[in-house]
């Protein structure tokens, strides 16, 4: 039997959640008044003069951790004599208390003559049982559902993978803290209707969370909750066609600043393509993540990821925050802290808190922040508002103060982390910090390091089942913000890591944080490009860090570094880099005829980079060595594909070796031939398709994109899509005409200031 766990929310959430309630099972529309000091009215009912229980009031007692004896002494001592004035001809209570029916009775004679009967008293059994009998209700109150017995062990018991597990862990925690708004259904709706989602929006605003409360919903329904981490490859290589299967990919383009965003060679396509084909299916959905400010670069710079997210994006911005949603946040991070009471409510005096939810840069991560790190350390009421209002001022304040309290190691395992993928092992973190603090360091030292930087700056968790393995990531992207920002301003110390870096991923994440797009002079520090160049190719065949939880096969090592150093060379020419590319280059060659690599392995290099591109660059060394590799592939490429019958294989081959498309090659005729038959195949499939008509343009675009690269004429084939598609928008919008929407009609509320105080004001009850 499902039970609820009403700790997770509010004494205002209990408040609305029996206000719901009662108007489902009495029929009648309740209004509901501001919290605090309320004269013992919650909830009140106004009906005709000669309808009986006309002047109904509802008395709400959030007081599950007071217990029974409190919950008397409360309703006979304070509450008794406020309904005697209000001489209501109902008195309903509702608790969060467990009762019996003795409690009940008691009650029932205590209150005379006010309460009518025992079935006027709603204990934590009665709004479970409520709860069951409204299932309309439950879901409304999203906190509530997810957090009961029954949907917990679905979402982290019903065979979801460990890296998800570990996304979902703390669901029930964040939610206590999280407040609803409209942006949660249409995130729903956009994944009912087209299986894909993206979430843009401001740093800080609160677009994982929401995203992680949709892929609990899912979860809870027993579907295979997918964390993605680096690389959408990822989410290829788990497809399952079977499985239930729900992707998250979180910061998808990265977290970048404004000028820096560069995705890897046909990132931008392979995004594309995975978003066509969950649309495609019948069994997976899509949620990504991302700043509002670098998805617009990217459609700027990218046109397939604008053609691919548009139509799928929901923006949460704080215009989506009304005062009352903020003051709400701010509310409840203040209930729910183990802050002493003087910090809680020093906020009242002088209505400080609406100079708190009006704040330029006020967003949901900054208050949590604040609450968490400012509230500890505050020793007065009046410190903490002070404090507060300065770190509003200067969000990243609250990480400088910290950081200059931290040892001299503390602050180098934090440098060290951020030239390090998003999630990774502890043991990784410490043998690079071994290279760069400059005295011996063991495992003591480290650990004692470790201890102030866990669950403030960084968060430490177990790896999976290994009890001996821990990994290790920054708290939130604003501590990654933080320190991208302090390595910037010191250029030495980024030279320094680069001098001392053990892995080649270092030499990559120190070169996005040295902005390399051309735009730096080289030859100036060791994080320039020929610094990033040298130090890159000497650990080119170094090992690969251990990202925890990566899907991706550590197959194509060699050739995926080359393609950086390559990249880096036409980003940043110069002798050194171009050299740098050259040698790459050449051990790539070298290695397919020894035989330590095989020629599928290395397709990835000349996917990446065009002639024309490498031709930019000018050196004839690099561009006759990578048409020697390309040579080398061709026909093991072909022989890889030998059959195209299969649409999403032709699309798979366009992706990874896109320069094949681009060669007079023989065997190019003998592609279109094939890509004629898909084409047959294709009509078919729009023909006798039950996908929406959104669904099937995304297909439509995708097939004329193909057809485009091979030189193939649609024709007729063209027009007959094109007749579908009009078909079937035109089918969906007769379907559609009449219907209304699910009516559900709220609690009226006061208004919004009084409102606002008084929630406020509940703090000091």
């Amino acid at each position: 039997m499902k039970e609820y766990r009403f700790d997770q929310i509010s004494p205002r959430e209990f408040e609305e959640l029996s206000a719901d309630l009662l108007q489902a099972e009495l029929g009648v529309r309740l209004e509901l008044f501001t919290p605090g000091r309320d004269g013992g009215i919650d909830l009140r009912y106004y009906g005709e003069p000669d309808e009986e229980g006309s002047d109904l009031i509802v008395q709400c007692k959030h007081w599950a951790a007071s217990g029974w004896d409190a919950l008397k002494r409360a309703l006979v001592k304070v509450e008794l004599p406020k309904v005697a004035a209000l001489q209501p001809s109902r008195y309903i209570v509702a608790t969060t208390v467990p009762l019996t029916p003795a409690n009940k009775a008691e009650l029932v004679r205590s209150m005379a003559p006010w309460i009518n009967s025992p079935a006027d008293i709603l204990g934590v059994d009665d709004i479970n049982l409520l709860l069951r009998r409204y299932p309309i209700v439950e879901r409304r109150h999203i906190k509530l559902w997810l957090t009961s017995t029954e949907v917990l062990r679905t979402i982290l018991h019903s065979g979801v993978t460990v890296r998800s597990r570990a996304l979902l862990n703390g669901i029930e925690s964040d939610l206590r803290l999280w407040v609803p708004n409209e942006s949660v259904n249409e995130v729903r709706t956009r994944l009912r209707d087209q299986n894909v989602c993206v979430i843009s929006g401001p740093p800080g605003i609160g677009k994982t969370m929401l995203a992680k409360v949709v892929a609990a919903e899912y979860a809870a329904k027993s579907w295979e909750v997918i964390d993605i981490s680096e690389d959408i490859e990822e989410a290829n290589r788990v497809w399952d066609d079977g499985a239930d299967q729900f992707f998250f990919y979180d910061d998808f383009l990265g977290q970048v600043s404004s000028g820096e965003l560069s995705l890897s060679k046909n990132e931008d396509t392979r995004i594309s393509l995975f978003i066509q084909r969950c649309m495609r299916s019948t069994n997976k959905k899509v949620v990504l993540t991302t700043r509002e400010y670098i998805l617009r670069e990217a459609a700027q710079s990218y046109e397939k990821v604008d053609a691919a997210t548009s139509k799928h994006k929901v923006v949460v911005d704080l215009s989506g925050y009304t005062r009352e949603r903020r003051a709400e946040i701010l509310y409840n991070h203040l209930y729910f802290s183990e802050l002493p009471n003087y910090i809680v409510t020093s906020l009242n005096p002088g209505r400080q808190y609406i100079r708190v939810i009006e704040h330029k840069n006020y967003n949901p991560r900054l208050i949590s922040q604040i609450v968490a790190e400012v509230g500890s350390q505050s020793k007065t009421g009046p410190e903490f508002l002070r404090m507060m209002l300065a770190t509003l001022d200067d969000p990243l304040s609250i990480w400088a103060r910290v950081y200059e309290t931290l040892a001299p190691l503390s602050r180098v395992i934090l440098r060290v982390l951020v030239t390090l993928p998003t999630s990774v092992t502890l043991s990784d973190v410490q043998k690079a910090t071994a290279a760069l603090y400059p005295v011996a360091m063991d495992d003591v030292a480290f650990r004692r390091a470790l201890r102030p930087l866990d669950g403030s700056f960084v968060s430490i968790g177990r790896l999976g089942t290994r009890a001996d393995q821990r990994s290790i990531q920054f708290r939130d992207p604003s501590v990654r913000d933080f320190m991208r920002a302090q390595l910037k301003q010191e250029p030495n110390g980024a030279a320094e890591l680069l001098s001392k870096a053990v892995y080649f991923e270092q030499c990559v994440l120190l070169a996005d944080i040295r902005n390399l797009g051309g735009k730096l002079d080289v030859d100036r520090t060791a994080g320039s490009p020929d610094g990033v160049a040298k130090r890159a190719l000497e650990l080119v065949d170094a090992p690969r860090i251990e990202r925890v939880f990566s899907w991706l096969e550590n197959t194509d090592q060699l050739t995926t570094r080359v393609t950086f150093l390559v990249q880096l060379s036409i980003a940043a020419p110069s002798s050194t880099t171009i050299e740098a590319a050259v040698e790459g280059v050449r051990r790539v060659v070298r290695s397919i005829d020894d035989g330590n690599l095989e020629p599928s392995e290395g397709t990835r290099l000349v996917a990446f980079e065009s002639r024309e591109q490498l031709n930019s660059i000018l050196s004839d060394e690099i561009t006759k060595l990578a048409c020697s590799v390309y040579d080398a592939l061709a026909e093991d490429i072909a022989d890889l594909y030998p059959d195209l019958e299969d649409f999403d294989a032709m699309i798979e081959l366009h992706t990874h070796a896109p320069l094949i498309f681009q060669q007079p090659r023989r065997s190019l005729s003998a592609w279109a031939g094939m890509l004629q038959n898909v084409i047959d195949r294709e009509v078919e499939w729009f023909e006798t398709t039950d996908d929406s008509s959104s669904s099937m343009e995304e297909r439509s675009d995708l097939l004329k994109f193909v057809a485009s690269s091979l030189n193939v004429d649609l024709g007729g084939f063209e027009d007959e899509i094109n007749d579908r598609i009009e078909q079937v928008r035109h089918q969906e919008e007769r379907d559609t005409e009449g219907e209304e929407p699910e009516h559900y009609e709220p609690p009226r509320h006061e208004e919004d200031d009084a409102r606002i105080d008084a929630l406020f004001g509940s703090l000091e009850a």
